[in-house]
Order: C-alpha cells, then structure tokens, then sequence
C-alpha cells in the first residue's frame, strides 16, 4: 500500500462533494461513508494520503498566511511561487522524494459538481511530474487569483501590525497576539475559498506500535517519518491532555464549563460503545496511561492488548468529537485489526453514529468482511426501519444507522492501469462482500475436494 510507484497516470477531483478519478476511472467521494477495499499493495494507503493531503491543503494555506516571515522576507512577487513551494514540501512529506515515481497527474476539485463539469473556472488543484521527477503545484486560474488577494491581504496586516524582531516578552506576547488576530481573520475566509468546512482527521494503520510507545513518545523524532504519521502523533499528543479523568467525569466537566448543550443520548451512546469495544477506562495519568477495568484494577496501556492498542485513538478521537459536535472528513485505514468481530461491528456503529450526529464524513479502508457485513446491516436496517413506525422496538438503533444513499463502495483493481469498480449493488444498495471474502468460497471447495478423496480411498 505505501509502494508509491502504484501512482499511474491518475487524476483526482475531490470536494466536500468530491470525486477521486484514477486513470480516467473516477471514484466519487460525495458521500458519508465511502469504503475501499483491494489487495495488499493495491494502493489503498496511497489513496488514503492523497485525499488526505489534498483536504489538508486549506489548512497549509492558513498556515502560510499566518507566518509573518512568508511576507516580510520575500518580495511580493514572489508570494505566490513560495507558497507553492510550500504546498510540493508537505506533499514531498507525504510521499517522500518523487524522482523514482511513475508519471502522474492528480486533479483535486474543490467545487466538483457533476452538472457542471465542462466548466473551466472550477477551483482545483493539480499535481504533475516535471522532466526532473519534482512536484509540480498548480491552482485553477480562479483559485490561484484568489490565493493571491488574499496573499498580499496577510502582508498588508503583517506590516501594519509591525512584527518585532524583539526577544523581550512584551514584543514576543505583542507578536503573538498579532498571528492570532491573522488567523482568526483568515479561518473563515479559507474555509470559504475551499467550500470546505470540516476537520481533516487521519488515523493510520499500524497504531498499536504508539500505544506501545506511549511514554516514549514525547522522545520520538517524528520527523524520520512521513508527514501524516507526524501529524497523527501530534494530534495524540494534543488529545491526551483531555483524558486526564474517566469519560463520564470529562462529560460532566464538559456540561459545567462549556456553553450550550451537548447531545445527550449521543454522547451517552458512543461511550457504551467505546466501553464495550475497550472493555475499560482510558486516563492519562501523571505516572501513565492507563485502562481501568474497575475503580482500583488496571493496565498500563503499553502492556494493554493489541487490539486495545489499536483501537484506542479511534475510539477517543470519534468520541470527542461527537462531545463537542465537531464535524470531520476522517479517514481511516484498518478499523478491523486486532479486533473481535463483534468489535468490529461497535465500531462501524460508532461510525455510524459520528456521522449522524456530526454530519461527519468518513472515508474507510478495510480488508475485513465482517467490517462490510456491518456496514451492509446499518445500511439495511435504515433501508427498512426507517419506514417502520418508531413504536415498534428497533433491531439496530435508529442513531447507528446508514442512509443507503449515504454509502458507496468500491475494489482497487490495478491489474491494468488503476481502477475503482463499485461494489455496492445498484438495486439492493448493499455491499457484495464476496468480493473481500472470496477466498472462504475457495477454501470451502478445496476441502470438499480433500473429503472426497478421503472417502475414495477410505482413509
């Protein structure tokens, strides 16, 4: 899946309503919940980064208008080409150098409208290779322009404001003050130029090597490894602080010191799937993190199970922000592994459940079946129940449930070029799951095979 020479000549357009189109192939992103499945080293991962990236790009943009130094050591003419070089050095972060990559070309749409696709003025970035094997950034004639208005808007703040060269505490506080008035200023703005309005959130395969490196992760040296790893370690640093007591205690704290409401019977819920899947408490403590399984009974979370380990900062990160109702594009690689498939099933509930109340979008990879057939029972029951008269006692909750129109599904097919097939049926708008547990049908048939030889030679 990370083997970048999987990038064909592929094209991306991706949005809020978004579309991802590989080698004329196009996979559509428009809705809640979109699953990919395919072989090992089919590029799964590699679709994972990209979208993530491309998502991520607003964000960058932020923090380059933040940065006083971006307009206060470079000539004007020159902001938009440095931010561009900005744009490849986050993208090189993701990927690693580029001159042993395939030729490619990514086109990200950030106002992807199917009506509307021979329209040339819509907001999107390109990727290509140059003759060198270096990324080449482009925007669309209309976002580049606007980017620009913008540049030069940040450097009319930053020399009016006069940033200090200082080291004194009043000029460094002064300084301070400054970048967040800019980025206050520009959140709103940004989020409008992108029609982007979530939380790009990525939680990678692979997780449980953090929780066993849970107390040595402040001595890490993130920057050996790849940008988005980087960030993920970053956010679980940040997220801990939360986490200090068991979640009803954060959940009272919550309703004391925050105003407005939160939504109870949400909040309620996604923690008894979170304490049903981890089976106990997680509380960064001051000598540790730690899984309570009782007031008194625990385990270090670094001698904790794999599969705790592995799904610790699902769980954690879903439930914060289904607390403080904050909307997210996560994508997420391999909810499956380590778990019970019972697990997995509370998983794809919580899921479910962040998309309900969030308006959240998910985007899944997965090589589980039992992860397919969960999806298959939410969406069906929402396909049936939904209709049925709410006095009737519900077979999945009505919160846990996915609007069959609200859910794709394809398999990665690079057997020639790069290609999404769907897998979801069109009329029963379910999920073939056969196509990641075909092996169990050949298993099946080979040991059917050996029976009858058995009885043949009367073994």
């Amino acid at each position: 899946d990370t083997d970048n020479t999987k990038i064909d000549p592929t094209v991306i357009a991706t949005t809020t309503l978004t579309k991802l189109d590989v080698s004329k192939s196009e996979l559509s992103l428009d809705k809640n919940l979109t699953v990919v499945i395919g072989a090992q080293a089919s590029g799964k991962s590699t679709v994972s980064k990209l979208i993530y990236f491309c998502r991520r790009v607003k964000d960058y943009m932020l923090e380059f208008l933040v940065e006083p130094k971006n307009f206060t050591t470079i000539h004007p003419n020159e902001y938009y080409s440095y931010f561009l070089k900005y744009i490849r050095k986050q993208f090189m972060g993701c990927f690693g150098t580029t001159k042993h990559m395939k030729p490619f070309l990514i086109e990200f749409y950030y106002d992807w409208n199917e009506q509307e696709s021979s329209n040339l003025s819509r907001k999107k970035m390109s990727l290509t290779l140059d003759r060198s094997g270096f990324v080449r950034v482009n925007f669309s004639k209309d976002l580049s322009s606007q980017i620009k208005v913008l540049m030069n808007e940040s450097a009319q703040l930053f020399s009016s404001s006069a940033i200090n060269e200082s080291t004194s505490i009043e000029s460094l506080l002064s300084d301070l003050k400054t970048r967040q008035v800019v980025k206050s200023h520009f959140s709103g703005v940004v989020t409008d130029l992108f029609k982007d309005d979530e939380e790009i959130l990525y939680i990678p395969a692979g997780r449980s090597i953090l929780a066993t490196l849970s107390e040595q992760l402040h001595d890490l040296d993130v920057s050996i490894m790849d940008l988005p790893l980087q960030e993920f370690i970053n956010l679980i640093q940040s997220t801990k602080k939360t986490f200090g007591a068991k979640i009803p205690d954060i959940i009272t704290n919550y309703t004391k010191t925050i105003d407005g409401q939160i939504k109870n019977t949400d909040v309620d819920l996604a923690y008894s799937l979170v304490r049903k899947v981890l089976r106990g408490d997680y509380v960064n403590e001051s000598d540790g993190e730690k899984l309570y399984y009782s007031d008194r009974e625990y385990v270090k979370l670094m001698y904790a199970s794999s599969g705790q380990q592995e799904v610790l900062w699902i769980l954690l990160l879903i439930f914060i922000r289904i607390l403080e109702q904050r909307k997210v594009f996560l994508v997420l690689e391999e909810p499956e592994a380590h778990l019970f498939p019972s697990a997995q099933k509370d998983i794809i509930e919580l899921i479910a459940l962040l998309i309900n109340s969030t308006g959240s979008t998910v985007f899944i990879t997965t090589h589980s079946p039992y992860i397919l057939t969960s999806i298959n029972l939410s969406v069906y029951s929402a396909k049936v129940e939904n209709r049925i008269s709410s006095s009737t006692t519900p077979i999945v909750k009505k919160l846990l449930r996915i609007s069959p129109n609200q859910m794709d599904a394809f398999i990665i097919d690079n057997s020639n070029g790069f290609i999404f097939n769907s897998i979801k049926d069109k009329d029963e708008q379910l999920i073939d799951a056969t196509q990641i547990d075909g092996i169990s049908n050949f298993i099946n048939q080979a040991t059917e095979r050996i029976m009858d030889l058995e009885i043949q030679h009367d073994m």
